[in-house]
């Protein structure tokens, strides 16, 4: 991601404002929350999220990005 020049804080802000999303929007206001508000890293946030969401396919997403963002 970073090699695109996009910062993943920035696209889960932006998801966050989007409603067409549905559900995933709830999630994303997540991450951004706990990055912003409570001050937590990126990869903190992700798992935080990825721990408590009932979606599936969000949590297999979250995980997948914690291992690309990690590495």
């Amino acid at each position: 991601m970073s090699g695109a020049g996009v910062i993943p804080v920035d696209i889960f802000s932006s998801l966050a404002k989007n409603k067409i999303y549905g559900e995933a929007t709830v999630e994303a206001s997540y991450v951004v929350r706990d990055i912003k508000v409570l001050g937590n890293d990126l990869v903190q946030a992700m798992k935080n999220v990825a721990s408590t969401t009932p979606s599936y396919r969000m949590q297999e997403f979250l995980q997948g990005a914690i291992t690309i963002v990690s590495s």
